[in-house]
């Protein structure tokens, strides 16, 4: 039995109405998430600065970043947050103490964070004991921002607090 024209009627509506949506989503344009020429000319900037440092540079934010600059990955943060807030208690000690005492020793020549606002709230005594804030990354507020995602980019350049040891006087900045 076919059904009465007033039921169809709901069923077409409801048919058009999803081709509707679907013609809407071409208006969405996919130009719009490529990098400006400006935001690119930084980026691969930032890269050829991160690559000229000597050592090794930890980006626990942007670890593509060194690893493009041909230096070695390390911890990102996102599971490091995870393993500190979830992780068993084995893991995160052992987590916690590796990192301090790279940070104590001052394994890296820089740390690149997203501010001058720790991410690793876990680590901030040894960072300030052994590591000062030392350039902004970018001039322009306004470059190398993601156009989707996590709204955040590169923003300090943490280097090694300077030592009476005459080894490590020689730094590029």
């Amino acid at each position: 039995m076919r059904k009465p024209w007033g039921e169809r009627k709901y069923g077409l509506t409801f048919l058009y109405l999803l081709c509707f949506v679907q013609f809407g989503a071409l208006l969405y344009d996919p130009l719009d998430q490529i990098p400006t020429a400006t935001d690119k000319r930084e980026g691969y900037g930032l890269e050829t600065r991160i690559s000229t440092l000597p050592g090794e540079v930890w980006a626990p934010c942007q670890g593509y970043l060194a690893a493009r600059a041909g230096k070695q990955e390390f911890a990102h943060q996102a599971p490091m947050w995870d393993i500190f807030r979830c992780g068993d208690e084995e893991t995160r000690t052992l987590l916690e103490e590796q990192v301090k005492e790279a940070l104590r020793a001052k394994r890296f020549s820089a740390i690149l964070l997203d501010s001058e606002l720790l991410q690793l709230p876990w680590f901030e005594r040894e960072l300030v004991r052994s590591y000062e804030a030392k350039r902004r990354v970018f001039s322009d507020e306004d470059v190398f921002w993601p156009v989707t995602g996590r709204k955040g980019r590169p923003e300090v350049f943490y280097v090694p607090k300077v030592s009476l040891d005459p080894d490590r006087s020689s730094r590029p900045w």
